[in-house]
């Protein structure tokens, strides 16, 4: 009996030590994932405030020193702008002070300078030819121009023919090869001279040969202008805009020849003169 006894507890034993053997190895087993999860916990513990930081740090670099750099570049450039119109104002002012001063002077040393100042005040840029080119290169600027509008040039003269108008029907008693500058017309004593093309007045004055009498000359927008010599009675102003048509004066009634009036008429392109039989025909 007690040998049987001996034999249970034996065995129970031996089962109890297999049972902490296999628990044994099962803590071993556990362990190593265990500390791999605990590692990886430690990890993200550690990790997560120092992408707070650097996510802090990061906003803290966009919204101070960004704001900072960008607010120093726009005071740069505003004071920038500033500083460059009061330079641009000082100096539009000396430069209008240097010509009145150059223009009252009377010293022979600055006769030079004087008589460019008067030509740049008298020839007046020419914007219309500048505003053709820039046609011809990039086209219309504005839609608001009608595309049928007709623009003249100084070269399109022989097919111009439409666009002018006689200045006034008469007949020409001296050639533009005769005179130089124009052509003499003989027409009745009561009529009057219209533009022969739209345009804007430029002179109004006596003619410095002492030939012409009064002269109006208008500017037209291709840059060629058109003078009308011996007139009276002018009704146009300096710098007004004037239609093709419109009336600009009265002729001059001949010395010799009762109901008989003159006029002179003339084109000019630049500095050149043009035969006006190109451009009107008178006959």
């Amino acid at each position: 009996m007690n040998k049987e006894t001996k034999a249970g507890d034996g065995m129970m034993n031996k089962r109890v030590e297999l049972l902490r053997k296999k628990m044994e190895e099962k803590r071993k087993k556990r362990k190593p994932a265990s500390n791999r999860f605990v590692v990886r916990e430690k990890d993200q513990r550690a990790q997560l405030p120092l992408t707070m930081k650097h996510d802090e740090e990061r906003e803290e670099h966009f919204y101070t020193y960004g704001d900072n750099k960008q607010a120093s570049q726009y005071d740069g450039q505003s004071f920038f702008k500033k500083d460059r119109f009061i330079m641009q104002v000082l100096a539009s002012i000396c430069l209008f002070f240097t010509i009145g001063i150059i223009s009252q002077t009377q010293s022979p040393s600055m006769e030079g300078v004087r008589e460019y100042v008067n030509n740049s005040f008298q020839n007046d840029f020419q914007f219309s030819a500048v505003a053709e080119w820039y046609e011809d290169a990039f086209g219309r600027p504005l839609a608001l121009i009608p595309n049928d509008m007709h623009v003249g040039a100084p070269g399109d003269f022989n097919n111009d023919e439409e666009i002018y108008a006689m200045p006034a029907t008469g007949t020409v008693q001296e050639s533009f090869q005769q005179n130089g500058r124009g052509i003499y017309v003989e027409t009745s004593a009561d009529a009057t001279v219209e533009a022969v093309r739209s345009g804007q007045v430029r002179i109004i004055g006596e003619d410095e040969a002492g030939e012409w009498g009064k002269v109006v000359v208008i500017r037209h927008n291709d840059g060629t202008e058109s003078w009308y010599g011996n007139l009276e009675n002018i009704s146009v102003q300096l710098y007004e805009t004037v239609e093709r048509g419109e009336l600009i004066g009265g002729v001059t009634p001949h010395e010799e020849k009762e109901a008989t009036g003159v006029y002179y008429f003339a084109f000019r392109d630049g500095d050149t003169f043009i035969d006006p039989s190109e451009v009107i025909s008178f006959d």
